[in-house]
């Protein structure tokens, strides 16, 4: 399976660590569902 998680999903979020939150928890979503 090939998942996509963090800045590779091209989200605009605000500044002030909106953009790791995502990439973490996107990253962390994709890891745990396999």
């Amino acid at each position: 399976n090939l998942y996509f998680a963090g800045e590779i999903l091209d989200v605009d979020g605000d500044r002030g660590g909106f953009n790791f939150h995502f990439a973490w928890v996107s990253g962390m979503r994709a890891g745990i569902r396999n």
